[in-house]
């Protein structure tokens, strides 16, 4: 799945000489900037142990290896939630 494209900023506009301006700055859904405040030691440490050597790297692995079970969990709640046994719900709307 492709993600889909932000365009922000004017629109372009005409100068004096009739030659258009663009300045769109473009993102897509899947990225976007930050402004964060990060602890220099604690970003050196991370980037000793994650073996990285840009904030952007390091953020992204950090991210990425925090995030990296959250799918077999939900996968597992949603496994035990289908085989529970619960009550029909036939009449639940009646």
């Amino acid at each position: 799945m492709m993600p889909s494209i932000r365009v922000t900023g004017a629109p372009p506009r005409p100068s004096r000489t009739g030659v258009y301006i663009d300045f769109y700055f473009v993102y897509t859904d899947a990225m976007s900037k930050r402004l964060v405040d990060i602890d220099d030691s604690v970003l050196e440490s991370a980037q000793a142990e994650l073996g990285t050597s840009t904030i952007k790297a390091t953020v992204n692995e950090a991210l990425r290896r925090a995030g990296s079970g959250r799918a077999e969990s939900v996968h597992e709640a949603l496994d035990a939630l289908a085989a529970a046994a619960l009550p029909d719900r036939d009449d639940a709307w009646r």
